[in-house]
Formats: C-alpha cells, structure tokens, sequence
C-alpha cells in the first residue's frame, strides 16, 4: 500500500513539476543587456556612464550624472538553436524573449541641501511583454537542452550611487531573486482514487549584493563592479499523501522534493571608457563569471540533479564598444563580445546540457531630441540591433554519448530616456 501511494505521489508531484521546477535563462541583462544604448556597444557598460542604464552594471556612475532619467525600452530576442545526439535526433529551440525593461535614476543630492552627489537606482525587466513576474518551466530533453536561454521571469534591483570626489564615485545594492516554499498534499484510497488534492505557493524574496567603484577623469572612465551569486529555489516541496480505509485514515507519507533554479554566478567586471576625441569614444571591458560553483551549488539538496555528472568553469568575457556623435542630436554606435561556454562536462543520464561559444555583433543609433514641447529636458530615442552567434560545437557527455549544437539569435532593442 505505501509503494502505490509513494508511487501515486511521485506521478502527481512529476505532473507539476513543468510549472516548478525549471527556469532556463537566469537574467536577461546577463544574457543580452540592459538599455539600447549599451547593447549597442556590445554590453561594454562597465564603465560605461552617462545615461541610466549604469544604474544596473555600474551603479556608482549614476552619482556622476547632472540629472535624473527615467528609461523605459522593449527587447525582443529570436533564437534558432539546434542541437541533440550526433548523426541523430534533434532538438529545436526557438523560445523568444519579448521584455520589458524599465531603469530609475534619481539624483537625491537635488532634493536634499546636500554637497554631496548621491543617486538611487531602480531596475526592472519582465519577460514576456510584462507578464512573467516568477515563471518555471521544466525544458528537460532527451535530447538535451540549452540551459542559458529560456524564458525568463523578472529581474528587480535597488542600487545607489555617491560621489566621494569630483573623480572617484562608489556604488553598491541589492539583486534579488525568489525563494519558493510549495506544499503538496493529497488524498488517496486503496484503489488509487483521489481527492481534496491540492498546493500552496508561498516565495520570498533573497537578495545577492551589488558593489561598484567608477573612476571619471577627463580622457578615460574606469569602472570595477562586482554582482553577487544568488539562485531561485523551492525549498522545499513538501508532498503529504494520506491513504484510507473508506472515511479511517491509515498513515501519513511526507516527501520533500528540493529544486534549484535561476543561478546567477559570482560577476566581476573591470573596464575602461576612452574619448578618444569630443565626439568619439571607444568602450572596452572585461567580465568574469563564476560557473565554476554552479554543479556544486545546484546539487546541493536538489534531488534531481545530485546525481548528475556535470560540470561547468569559469569563463572570461571580453566586450567591446564604439559610440561617435555624428551631429549634435546623432549618434552612431557598434559593438562585438565572445563568451566561450561555461559548460566542460555536459550531463548525463538524460540531462544534457547544450552550450556552444558564441560571438556578439550589434549596432543601433540614438537621436536626442534637445528641446521638444511640453518637456522641459531632452528625450533621447535609442534604437539597437544584437546577433548572437553560436559555434558549431561537439559535446561529449560524462556517458560517452556525443551530442553537437549551434545557433543563432538575432534580436532588437528600443528604448526612451526622460530627463528630469
């Protein structure tokens, strides 16, 4: 009797498990970037100031800013990957990210008689078109999947920014993500009948830290920022069958099942921005991810994957950016990155994981409307094109099986700045 209700448990839990128990991209930013602006130049925003999108990668520059901005944009990615066992079947995927990204920039100093330079941050993205505040999805694949792409469900930060002198600028906040406490419970009879099944969601918000420095003299910019590890997770989900005899309850058979999801690595970010004359500047940084944890942090307590035999490494990221002012209210941009893969050893065991190296192309223009009706302070209209562009890669899994991928993304980025 209790193997048919640990089995008739297990075959409910297993049926909610594609709205618990997988996210497959950990943060939009992360994975395309934040703002039209520094997409354009190929996620260069280490040291990239001068508009609000610093308020995510580099929150000490926003204290450097003359003004306050608010920026709304929309960002829309398409992937085409391909990928699977080799010489047979495989899998496509083609899941597109339509987000919502929204950056507050508030310049406190100017509400306040204080000397001081200070300014809060307010970050925002919700994918699909605003509608994914905490959405899970189980992509599991025989035939693998690709782990850092997905749809994705929100993004929510509060960073905050001073000015110490008129050259050095520090910055710190907050990143959060969402802890998820589910619990299951369900009625069964001898036959197998059930009733009164039911579950209870319950998330709490964790956060990870955020640390900035920024450095602003008159030839070159220099920013060091650091991202902290977090995750989301359900912990745990709690499932109770109860079995009976007509109305006499036999026993109680409590399970916890342990999930892990949404990892965001250990970032660190060191970079440079030149003017190289008054209306050109050449924006170049250098990021690196700690993936080298995340086998051990998501085996952790996480039943279904302790077991697996995976591994990722620490990667290194290299961007690069361009912006000239072609006139007064013009500006041109272009950008290009290469992210190798974090992933060494793939899975096994039906769980393959798909990852290829990938290089990074964009470009976009911005236009500034330097004294429109109604408003008392420029709009800026920025616009970008990014193409992601995965190798052709040969994966051999920790079975011996051999698995390749590839793919493409090509995507498109708009957003407004308000000053005010």
């Amino acid at each position: 009797m209790k193997q048919r209700i640990l089995i008739l448990s297990m075959t409910l839990i297993l049926s909610l498990i594609p709205l618990a128990a997988y996210a497959g991209l950990g943060s939009i930013p992360y994975t395309y970037g934040f703002g039209a602006r520094g997409i354009a130049m190929g996620s260069a925003y280490t040291a990239l100031g001068g508009d609000a999108s610093c308020a995510f990668y580099n929150p000490a520059a926003m204290a450097s800013l003359e003004h306050s901005e608010f920026l709304m944009g929309y960002l829309y990615a398409a992937p085409q990957f391909e990928g699977g066992p080799k010489n047979g079947d495989t899998s496509t995927f083609d899941t597109a990210n339509s987000a919502l990204q929204v950056n507050m920039l508030v310049k406190l100093n100017e509400m306040f008689k204080s000397r001081i330079p200070f300014a809060f941050g307010f970050n925002l993205a919700l994918d699909d078109n605003g509608a994914a505040f905490i959405r899970f999805f189980d992509i599991k694949d025989e035939q693998g999947y690709f782990y850092r792409y997905g749809e994705s469900s929100f993004l929510l930060n509060g960073t905050l920014g001073v000015g110490i002198t008129d050259w050095l600028f520090i910055g710190g906040g907050v990143m959060t993500t969402l802890h998820s406490d589910s619990n299951f419970y369900v009625e069964t009879d001898l036959a197998g009948n059930t009733e009164n099944e039911g579950i209870i969601l319950d998330a709490d918000v964790v956060i990870a830290p955020i640390g900035s420095l920024f450095l602003h003299f008159k030839p070159v910019d220099v920013g060091l920022t650091y991202h902290g590890q977090t995750h989301g997770e359900f912990v745990p989900i709690t499932v109770t069958a109860t079995a009976y005899v007509g109305p006499s309850p036999l026993a109680d058979l409590p399970m916890k099942l342990l999930f892990k999801d949404s990892y965001f690595p250990h970032r660190v970010g060191l970079g440079a921005l030149w003017r190289v004359t008054d209306t050109f500047k050449v924006s170049g940084d250098v990021v690196w991810y700690n993936w080298d944890r995340f086998d051990e942090e998501m085996g952790n307590d996480d039943l279904p994957r302790d077991e697996i035999d995976i591994n990722f490494v620490d990667i290194y990221v290299p961007h690069l950016g361009l912006e000239w002012e072609a006139t007064e209210s013009l500006f041109l941009r272009a950008g290009y990155g290469f992210e190798d893969t974090p992933v060494d050893v793939p899975g096994s065991n039906g769980n393959v994981i798909l990852d290829s190296p990938k290089h990074i192309a964009s470009a976009g223009l911005g236009y500034t409307w330097v004294d429109p009706p109604v408003f008392a302070k420029p709009l800026s209209f920025d616009g970008a094109y990014f193409m992601h562009y995965l190798l052709d890669n040969e994966l051999t899994t920790g079975d011996d099986v051999e698995y390749e991928s590839s793919g493409i993304i090509n995507g498109g980025v708009f957003s407004i700045t308000l000053r005010y």
